[in-house]
């Protein structure tokens, strides 16, 4: 799932460059100041958050999930 968003991901980009609505599409390094990484695919349980191809992530969930999760956006910061 992570592979296929990454391919949407650009494939908007190239569609917005040719047609004239944005710039060539760099390549983002996911150690730069703000790193961050759209997936979809994911679920979250009560103290933890589970990302395809990975183990699961330990969280503080401060508010109880209503619904279903579709995508989420993680983030790394200066203390990893």
């Amino acid at each position: 799932m992570a592979l296929q968003e990454s391919v949407r991901n650009l494939n908007k980009g190239y569609r917005a460059f040719f047609d004239g609505r944005a710039g060539f599409p760099h390549y983002k390094s996911r150690r730069g100041p703000q790193s961050s990484y759209h997936c979809t695919n994911v679920s979250v349980g009560p103290n933890y958050v589970r990302v395809p191809k990975m183990e699961p992530i330990k969280a503080r969930i401060h508010r109880e999930v209503v619904g279903k999760v579709k995508s989420i956006t993680l983030e790394a910061d200066a203390a990893g």
